[in-house]
C-alpha cells in the first residue's frame, strides 16, 4: 500500500477529525471526498447541473430533482 502525506491548516483540522469519525478512517474519509469532487468537475465538463422541477399534482406540490443538461428551451 502505498502512502501520501496531506497537509492539513490548523484552522481545517476539525474538519478532517469530524470526517475521519465518520469515514472510520481519513483514508477513506479523502477518497470519498475526492471521488465526490471528481464526480462534480466531470459535471461541469458535461454541462450536467442539478435539476429541480415542481409539478402541481392534485393541489399536492411535488419536487422532482435529478442530473441532467438542458437539450431543449421550451418557451
Amino acid at each position: 500500500m502505498s502512502t501520501k502525506n496531506v497537509y492539513v491548516s490548523d484552522q481545517d483540522l476539525p474538519l478532517f477529525e469530524e470526517a475521519t469519525k465518520y469515514a472510520g478512517s481519513l483514508s477513506t474519509a479523502v477518497a470519498a471526498g475526492l471521488r465526490m469532487f471528481l464526480d462534480a468537475q466531470k459535471q461541469k465538463e458535461l454541462s450536467v447541473a442539478p435539476v429541480e422541477l415542481k409539478i402541481n399534482d392534485d393541489g399536492r406540490l411535488k419536487i422532482m430533482r435529478f442530473v441532467g443538461r438542458k437539450i431543449y428551451k421550451f418557451d
